[in-house]
C-alpha cells in the first residue's frame, strides 16, 4: 500500500485531511496500515 492509498482510506472513513498535514502512523511502523493505526498531523510529529 502506498501513501495515496493510506489517504483515500483516511479521506473515505473520515473525510479530506487539511492541506497542511498527511497521514502518519500512530506506532511509528509503516507496515502497519491497519485504519486504526493512521492519523493526521504534522510529518515532523511522526
Amino acid at each position: 500500500m502506498n501513501y495515496q492509498s493510506f489517504r483515500k482510506l483516511w479521506e473515505q472513513k473520515v473525510g479530506p485531511v487539511p492541506t497542511d498535514n498527511e497521514i502518519l502512523f500512530k506506532d511509528g511502523n509503516h507496515l502497519n496500515c491497519k485504519f486504526d493505526n493512521l492519523y493526521y498531523g504534522k510529518k515532523n510529529e511522526n
